[in-house]
């Protein structure tokens, strides 16, 4: 499991003032469609999904 670079506590009191974007980039290289399903099953409230090859890859 990857480590967190912050709290799940850090990031709440962090995106109460509403100026801090959540971005969910979770990708799997063998099954592309996987990181769009899993945030479609469940993600951080306000959070938006960010596709690697689509929209981080040039």
């Amino acid at each position: 499991m990857p480590a967190k670079i912050i709290s799940a506590h850090e990031l709440e009191r962090l995106s109460s003032g509403g100026s801090v974007k959540i971005f969910d980039c979770r990708f799997a290289l063998n099954d592309p469609d996987a990181g769009r399903a899993a945030y479609e099953g469940s993600h951080i409230p306000g959070a938006v999904y960010v596709d690697l090859e689509k929209d981080l890859s040039g």
